[in-house]
């Protein structure tokens, strides 16, 4: 008996990944939310979203996000300690629902209002 994949292509709206448009950024095991905005992430005041690292492996201007088309792209700005998308160093990505992005020892998680849905039934 051959048993059908559940690892579809993302793009294919048929399947089971959330394809909906990325809303906020939450910091994983917290309730700290960050709707999209353009601009800077970093640890300085200035920027659009201000993330707190306690270790300090923020740079100050760490990352910008901006909205190109449809979608939401992250490119490092030559940060001391780099971006993780999903566990990888990157210097751009796109964000989808449900990705995992690490800057510092801060890890933040990509949400969909599907997504937020979701987990706020399971809760």
């Amino acid at each position: 008996m051959t048993v059908p994949s559940t690892n579809l292509d993302p793009g294919d709206a048929s399947g089971w990944a959330i394809t909906d448009p990325v809303v906020q950024l939450r910091v994983f095991g917290s309730d700290e939310v960050f709707a999209l905005a353009e601009g800077e992430l970093g640890a300085a005041a200035e920027c659009a979203i201000q993330l707190r690292d306690p270790a300090g492996l923020i740079s100050r201007r760490h990352a910008s996000l901006a909205r190109e088309g449809d979608v939401w792209v992250l490119r490092d700005l030559a940060s001391r300690n780099g971006v993780r998308h999903d566990g990888e160093l990157r210097q751009t990505m796109q964000l989808g629902a449900g990705v995992e992005l690490g800057l510092g020892d801060v890890r933040l998680i990509v949400e969909s209002p599907r997504l937020v849905a979701l987990r706020e039934l399971l809760g």
